[in-house]
């Protein structure tokens, strides 16, 4: 059985906070969702270290 992300969780941030969680998301190579997701579920993500 295939478990479908199919729920929403809303969260309302300021112009700002969404600008610098957006940032360590594409720091990370992630969504935002997904960054989101495992910041929320206890999860460290990394960094990706680009040339």
């Amino acid at each position: 059985m295939e478990n479908k992300r199919n729920k929403s969780i809303y969260v309302r941030v300021t112009r700002k906070e969404k600008q610098k969680i957006n940032a360590k998301a594409n720091k990370c190579g992630l969504s935002l969702s997904e960054y989101i997701r495992q910041v929320c579920l206890g999860y460290e993500p990394k960094e990706i270290f680009r040339r």
